[in-house]
């Protein structure tokens, strides 16, 4: 997947579209054959570049809770912040 520019959007629409990119992120072939790129797995998780909608993510997510106290169907927030920065670890581990 090529990123062009940066996300431009609602925090609504930024969440909306981190779990699109998550779902695409899982769909690659390379996981199949365990060969995916560390960097690409990166780019994903918007920790290499600024286009992906997961990018400085804590913030729009934090936006949500704050506009909506009670939304239950949210995710912990630092539970969620916690698994990109699990995964960006290892995908950062893969390139070593």
């Amino acid at each position: 997947r090529a990123w062009s520019e940066a996300f431009k959007g609602t925090p609504r629409e930024q969440v909306a579209a981190a779990v699109k990119t998550v779902s695409e992120l899982q769909q690659l072939e390379c996981w199949e054959e365990l060969e995916c790129d560390g960097d690409e797995i990166r780019r994903y998780l918007g920790t290499v570049n600024n286009f992906s909608p997961l990018f400085s993510f804590e913030k729009p997510l934090k936006s949500l809770y704050v506009d909506n106290p009670d939304l239950e169907e949210v995710a912990d927030l630092d539970e969620v912040i916690g698994h990109v920065r699990q995964a960006d670890y290892l995908a950062y581990s893969t390139l070593f």
